[in-house]
């Protein structure tokens, strides 16, 4: 299996640094120096500044051990001939996962603002939010519409920091909008994030020599649902 283009998941790094968990460090951090001051006037402290400690802790461990296993394989996407790998890890990069599937499969590729998303590989669920609930567990609509949600607000948020990556790199700010969401026959889906102007052109060579075209639809936001 010859390989004719790997490209690196810019992705993870970002969710490393997703809005949901910055929210809780920057309340942890909030919760330690407030009882900081308690303790300097001589007060006491109660449990949630040891708790407080705890997950400060854990974050920065987190945030370690991610960026040490992304330095060491980061998560890719692999094109191949005939297929488009996901080479990726969740926590730690000796537990990977892999996805093959065939370009042949593809049924329709678009291009999305938002690629980092919680999930770059999972099931595109193409029913109207309406008909979703009523049909969906509640559950699973509380958690679409929270996890939409923070896609949105991640792509706030992240949008600044793809400029100033691109600018950096001399890349073009049009790639902004060159991030690829590609679907298959079977449902699930594929978002490839975008920072070289030459992975795009080597893409679309790939692609094209398989007889898929990149659409003109552009997506702001998406939610895939994880395979397992």
């Amino acid at each position: 299996m010859k390989i004719k283009l790997s490209i690196k998941n810019y992705a993870y790094l970002f969710n490393l640094f997703s809005p949901l968990i910055l929210i809780f460090f920057f309340i942890a951090l909030y919760i330690i120096g407030k009882y900081i001051v308690i303790l300097s006037m001589g007060g006491e402290v109660k449990y949630t500044f040891y708790v407080s400690i705890v997950a400060v802790m854990f974050f920065l461990s987190h945030i370690y051990d991610g960026l040490k296993g992304f330095r060491k394989a980061p998560p890719r996407f692999i094109f191949t001939e005939d297929k488009i790998i996901y080479d990726y890890f969740k926590d730690r990069h000796k537990f990977r996962c892999k996805v093959e599937k065939n370009i042949k499969d593809i049924k329709s590729i678009k291009t999305i603002l938002n690629s980092e998303t919680p999930h770059q590989f999972g099931k595109l669920n193409h029913e109207s939010l309406m008909k979703r609930f009523f049909t969906d567990d509640i559950g699973d609509n509380l958690l679409y519409t929270v996890v939409y949600l923070f896609g949105f607000l991640s792509l706030i948020l992240y949008l600044p920091i793809k400029v100033i990556i691109l600018l950096k790199n001399n890349e073009p700010l049009y790639l902004l909008r060159k991030n690829l969401l590609i679907e298959f026959n079977d449902e699930t889906a594929m978002i490839i994030n975008i920072y070289s102007k030459k992975d795009y052109e080597e893409i679309s060579k790939i692609l094209n020599e398989n007889g898929n075209e990149i659409q003109s639809d552009l997506i702001l936001n998406i939610y895939l649902k994880e395979e397992k």
